[in-house]
């Protein structure tokens, strides 16, 4: 039988691990392989985009983004209308500290050169800050979107949250629209990302199981006090 003392002490332990300095969002986006195949993004995060709002290569009608908490990246992909055999250029802008303003050193934006021939793609993809400082390159004619032969309408990327300056576990928003030369096709639809609202299955299940022994506890109590079954 679980004496009051171990029941407490347990209680009052996992709600602490549970609520503490553990609290992590646990694996989200496991299962995305960046390799220009789609089937992988069924039921991942997505927005749509009205079409001809845009010329049809540059004209987005799907942008998807899912974070891996466990090994800290976020990925993206989108599609546009149309296809084309010309290199295209895309910049997905991100307001880091969500203060509607793209150009703050902590923001970021992702070039991504999208070159495509009937049988394979490359795409380039650079992080640069909000002020335009260099970052990092993340990928050089790596094959992330569709051929032509495929359908040329699409690219998938990753990085991880280091090379977007995100913390685990700590709320940053990040809104994203997405610009090609002069030509830009804003998302009508905001998108914001906050990891820490994702409290996760296994410590939700912890926090359960806690509530499960406190209410078994406080039964035995009441049995003793009053000698009957409630």
């Amino acid at each position: 039988m679980i004496t009051k003392a171990v029941s407490v002490a347990l209680l009052l332990a996992t709600l602490m691990i549970a609520l503490g300095t553990t609290r992590q969002p646990v694996q989200a986006g496991a299962g995305i392989t960046l390799d220009g195949n789609f089937d992988d993004w069924a039921g991942k995060p997505c927005v749509s985009d009205p079409a001809d709002d845009a010329p049809a290569n540059l004209d987005i009608i799907l942008f998807c983004f899912v974070s891996d908490f466990d090994t800290e990246e976020i990925y993206f992909m989108f599609q546009r209308i149309g296809n084309s055999l010309a290199p295209t250029d895309y910049t997905i802008r991100l307001d880091i500290n969500n203060d509607d303003d793209y150009n703050d050193p902590e923001d970021r934006l992702i070039q991504i050169k999208y070159n495509l021939s009937n049988a394979h793609s490359m795409v380039d993809v650079t992080v640069y800050d909000g002020t335009g400082n260099y970052l990092a390159t993340v990928a050089s004619k790596a094959d992330w979107g569709q051929s032509g032969r495929d359908g040329g309408s699409g690219v998938e990327l990753g990085m991880s949250w280091t090379q977007l300056g995100l913390t685990p576990g700590v709320t940053a928003a990040a809104t994203m629209d997405i610009y090609s030369g002069n030509m830009v096709d804003i998302l009508d639809t905001p998108v914001t990302w906050t990891p820490a609202d994702a409290l996760g299955y296994v410590i939700l299940g912890t926090i359960i199981v806690c509530a499960a022994l406190y209410m078994v506890y406080r039964k035995r109590i009441l049995v003793s006090e009053t000698g009957t079954q409630s």
